[in-house]
């Protein structure tokens, strides 16, 4: 049996139905890590355990568990890594990104964000110097505060345990051809033994084949963006688009409400009415009819992030501008698709590259294809279920 140990999370409803459609119900069993009230899940599809949130109802729920299943975890945050430290099952483990590259916070800190953003992130974590007129009571306040800027941000002995709780690892799922990913996370965990997975969720390729093409505004549309957590560096990226003549979308549905409230007030100083918050959350078939009517999608991330609305994006035939240092420029090269230094955009000629894009479109499906389509999904989850059963 494999145990599926899950946040509830847009991917999820996409992937059970993948094993539902492999005929491999019976072999698998989903514990989504919630109560279940506020479920986004449609529950009376799906045959789903809500396992709550604590260390005890998870250990609980997993007594079941024979030494020979397997433990498929989607998000291996630290926190469910120590849950199942114990437990000496073979262990699979989807990417998401965020769970490697931003644990522990202060130990990733200096190369994930960029200096205005960093300096946002110093404000609003570091404990604050309040004057007092108790002046032991200063002392202890200022001690606080230099006593925190001086451990907190090396974060080694935190990242000494994350590195052990990697290490556990012995499946890492991540697309075929996105080998630079892998062998990042190699080097960013050194000793880390897990073998490369093909395999991953719903991208919303096949699902964007059927739209049609929403442009019908002359103003070009440029999506930044696709959470309300600081690794997007927003804050430079409107430093970057700012001279630019366009209508920017922000998808902030979803992330730290302390962050999305900062950048939504940022965006309207930056762009005035040309900033659009997007806050409500759409579902998967009305945000892929958005996306058609996006023309250039403006990722300004240092690491790994929003693979899904780049591929949805790619598949549209719409312009990506991302940074070289991204992971995902590389995996783009090695998919033989188009991208665009993010930097680049000042002064390129946006209408010449749209234009280019859109008709890149067909070619850029057929290459897709062979990647992230439905088959292609299908084909890969199955031999890692069969995988893991003969390991």
């Amino acid at each position: 049996m494999n145990y599926h140990i899950m946040t509830e999370d847009k991917f999820i409803d996409g992937f059970i139905k993948d094993i539902r459609e492999l005929g491999e119900l019976e072999n698998n069993t989903f514990l989504i890590r919630s109560d279940g009230k506020d479920t986004l899940l449609n529950t009376s599809e799906y045959d789903v355990t809500f396992i709550g949130n604590t260390r005890n109802s998870i250990l609980k729920a997993l007594s079941v568990v024979k030494s020979d299943d397997i433990i498929v975890v989607h998000w291996y945050d630290p926190f469910i890594a120590q849950v199942i430290e114990d437990f000496q099952n073979t262990l699979v483990v989807f990417f998401w990104g965020a769970e490697f590259y931003q644990t522990p916070f202060w130990y990733h800190y200096h190369w994930i964000y960029d200096n205005k953003t960093k300096a946002y992130l110093k404000k609003v974590n570091s404990p604050k110097v309040i004057w007092r007129k108790n002046v032991f009571k200063l002392a202890g306040n200022v001690y606080d505060y230099l006593n925190y800027w001086i451990k907190t941000p090396r974060g080694e002995k935190e990242f000494a345990e994350r590195n052990r709780q990697v290490q556990k690892i012995d499946f890492l799922t991540i697309t075929e051809e996105n080998d630079a990913e892998f062998q990042f996370t190699k080097k960013l965990f050194p000793g880390s033994h897990y073998e490369k997975a093909p395999a991953f969720y719903d991208v919303n390729y096949d699902l964007a084949l059927q739209i049609v093409d929403g442009n019908s505004h002359t103003k070009p549309r440029i999506l930044i963006g696709n959470s309300a957590t600081a690794a997007n560096n927003h804050l430079e990226a409107f430093e970057v688009l700012k001279g630019l003549d366009v209508d920017i979308y922000c998808p902030l549905s979803y992330g730290e409400e302390e962050y999305r409230d900062f950048i939504i007030e940022k965006g309207k100083h930056y762009f005035g009415d040309r900033f659009h918050a997007i806050t409500d959350f759409m579902s998967r078939d009305a945000y892929v009819q958005f996306l058609s009517t996006i023309d250039v999608v403006f990722m300004y991330h240092n690491r790994s992030q929003a693979w899904g609305n780049i591929a949805t994006a790619l598949t549209l035939g719409k312009a990506i501008f991302i940074k070289s240092i991204n992971p995902l420029s590389q995996f783009m090269v090695a998919l033989g698709m188009t991208y665009y230094e993010a930097n680049s955009i000042r002064t390129a000629d946006l209408n010449e590259i749209i234009a280019r894009e859109l008709g890149n479109r067909d070619a850029n499906q057929e290459k897709l294809k062979k990647s992230v389509s439905k088959q292609k999904r299908l084909s890969d989850l199955k031999k890692l279920l069969d995988r893991v059963k003969k390991n």
